[in-house]
C-alpha cells in the first residue's frame, strides 16, 4: 500500500487541476493508470479524424497538378479521410432518425 500511495502521488503530479479533479477517487495506481490511458487513447484518436478531416475538407488540387501525378500513399490518404468523413455524416443520420422515432 505504501508503494500505491507513492505511485499514485506521482502520476497525479503530472496532471493538470482539471484532469486531477477527474481521477483523485481512484484508490490503485493500476486503475488510475488505466483510466487516464484510456482517455488519453480516446483524446489522441479525435484529434487524428478532426486532423484528417480537415486535410480532406481543405484539399485541392492545383492547376498543373493531376490525379497522375499524385503518390498512391497520399491518394489512399485522401480516400480514407473520405470514408471516415462519411461514416461520420451516415452516424449522425442514423442518430437523428433515432430520435425522430
Amino acid at each position: 500500500m505504501k508503494y500505491n500511495g507513492r505511485a499514485i502521488y506521482l502520476i497525479t503530479c503530472a496532471l493538470s487541476k482539471y484532469e486531477y479533479k477527474k481521477f483523485y477517487s481512484y484508490r490503485t495506481t493500476k486503475e488510475t493508470w488505466n483510466i487516464i490511458a484510456i482517455k488519453h487513447k480516446a483524446h489522441v484518436k479525435k484529434r487524428k479524424i478532426t486532423t484528417l478531416t480537415r486535410h480532406y475538407e481543405t484539399f485541392i488540387m492545383k492547376y498543373d497538378e493531376s490525379i497522375n501525378n499524385l503518390a498512391l500513399d497520399e491518394l489512399l490518404g485522401y480516400f480514407n479521410v473520405h470514408e471516415v468523413h462519411l461514416r461520420k455524416r451516415n452516424e449522425i443520420t442514423l442518430n437523428f432518425m433515432k430520435l425522430n422515432l
